[in-house]
C-alpha cells in the first residue's frame, strides 16, 4: 500500500507503461529471472496473465495440453478459449497434480499424424503449473524432461506461476532454473498470492524468436481491456514485492518462506493431533510441499464432523480423488499467524474428541 501511495504522483506522470515505475518493474522481473531480453506485461489478475499468454501462442485451430486439475481448465471459466478464439484444452493425467511424461508423450504421438488434417486441432502449447494445484512441486529435472518432449513436437511451454515464489523457496532454486533454463518459454508470474493488492505479469523469455517481440501480448491486452492508462499502480506493487523486504531478504522470498513454514507447522501439528485416533480418519490426499494442504477424510459421521470443524477456520471442501472419502483444502499465507495455526489444530482436536 505504501508503494501505491508513492506512485500516486501528479498527472504529469507518463501513461500506458511509459513511466519510470513500469520500467523499474520490468527491470526487476528480468533481474529475478536473469533474463535481460524478456518481454514483461503487467496484468491485474492471474486469469488475465494465463489467458493472454497462452492466447498469444495458440489460436482457434491450436490445442493446448494441461493437467486435468489445472487452474486454466477448471477455475477460469473458459478464459483461454475466450481470448484465443476457441483453442481447446486437452487434459492430461498424472499423480499429485503433475503432468505424467509418458501420458504427454502418448498424446503427442497420437496427435502428430493428425496435425495437418483439416478436421483436427494442431498441438501448440503445453501449460504446466508450479507449484501444482495440488500444492506439489516439479523438480528441475522433471520440468526439463517435459519441456524437451513438448519442444520435440514443436510445442511452446507456458508455466502458471501464480505461486512460483513458494516453489523457489521450497526447492531452493533460482527463478531461471525453474523456468527458461528448464525450457519454459513463458510464465505467468504471480505476486498477489504473496501479498500485493492485484499485480501479475506475463513474462516471455524469447519474444523475438517465439511470439513476435511481444506484440501479440500487447495487442491482446489492448483488445481485452487490460492495457491500463495508469499501469504504474501495477508496476509499483511488483517493484515493492521484488525489493528488499528487510534484512537484505527480498519481500517475495520472506513472504513465501513464511507461508511454506506455516503450512509445514500446521501439517505437523495436525498429524500429531490425529495420531491417537483411528489412522483412517486422517491422511493427506497429496504430499505437503508448499503452502497448500489437502486433508483426506472418510465419508462417515466423524469425517463429516471434521470437515465442519475445519470449515470454521477457513478449510474449504475439495474434490476427493478416492471413493468413500472427502477432502478439505487449507492454505497458509504470507501473513498466517501462530494463533490461526493453533485455532485450526484446536478445531480438529475438538472434533476428534466429539465436541
Amino acid at each position: 500500500m505504501a508503494a501505491l501511495q508513492q506512485a500516486n504522483v501528479p498527472r504529469s506522470c507518463a501513461s500506458y507503461g511509459a513511466d519510470e515505475y513500469s520500467a523499474a518493474a520490468a527491470a526487476a522481473v528480468r533481474d529475478l529471472f536473469d533474463a535481460p531480453d524478456a518481454y514483461v506485461l503487467p496484468t491485474v489478475s492471474g486469469i488475465a496473465s494465463d489467458a493472454l499468454a497462452i492466447a498469444s501462442a495458440a489460436g482457434p485451430l491450436d490445442a493446448v495440453f494441461c493437467h486435468r486439475l489445472s487452474h486454466i481448465r477448471l477455475w477460469q471459466c473458459g478464459a483461454v478459449a475466450f481470448y484465443s478464439g476457441g483453442a481447446p484444452l486437452q487434459p492430461l493425467g498424472g499423480e499429485d497434480g503433475k503432468v505424467c511424461a509418458s501420458e504427454l508423450a502418448l498424446a503427442l504421438q497420437s496427435a502428430a499424424p493428425l496435425a495437418a488434417a483439416p478436421y483436427a486441432h494442431r498441438p501448440s502449447l503445453l501449460s504446466l503449473t508450479q507449484p501444482t494445484e495440488a500444492g506439489t512441486l516439479y523438480t528441475g529435472a522433471e520440468l526439463k524432461a517435459l519441456c524437451a518432449l513438448a519442444h520435440d513436437y514443436g510445442l511452446l511451454v507456458h508455466m502458471d506461476g501464480a505461486r512460483l515464489p513458494n516453489a523457489l523457496v521450497a526447492l531452493g532454486a533460482s527463478a531461471s532454473d525453474l523456468t527458461w533454463r528448464a525450457g519454459v518459454d513463458m510464465v505467468s508470474f504471480g505476486t498477489t498470492k504473496g501479498g500485493t493488492l492485484a499485480a501479475e505479469a506475463v513474462v516471455v523469455f524469447e519474444p523475438a524468436a517465439s511470439l513476435g517481440g511481444g506484440a501479440a501480448d500487447a495487442q491482446l491486452a489492448k483488445r481485452a481491456g487490460h492495457e491500463l492508462s495508469k499501469s504504474r499502480f501495477l508496476a509499483a506493487q511488483i517493484c515493492a514485492y521484488l525489493a528488499d523486504g528487510g534484512g537484505g531478504v527480498p519481500l517475495w522470498r520472506s513472504s513465501a518462506e513464511r507461508a511454506n513454514a506455516s503450512a509445514a507447522d500446521l501439517a505437523r501439528r495436525l498429524e500429531a493431533a490425529a495420531a491417537g485416533y483411528d489412522g483412517d480418519s486422517f491422511r493427506w490426499q497429496h504430499p505437503v510441499q508448499t503452502n497448500q494442504l489437502f486433508l483426506s477424510l472418510p465419508c462417515t459421521p466423524r469425517g463429516d464432523a471434521l470437515v465442519r470443524a475445519l470449515g470454521t477456520v477457513g478449510g474449504t471442501p475439495w474434490d476427493s480423488e478416492e471413493e468413500g472419502r472427502q477432502c478439505v483444502r487449507l492454505v497458509t499465507a504470507f501473513d498466517t499467524s501462530e494463533e490461526e495455526v493453533a485455532a485450526a489444530v484446536g478445531a480438529l482436536e475438538a472434533a476428534l474428541r466429539g465436541e
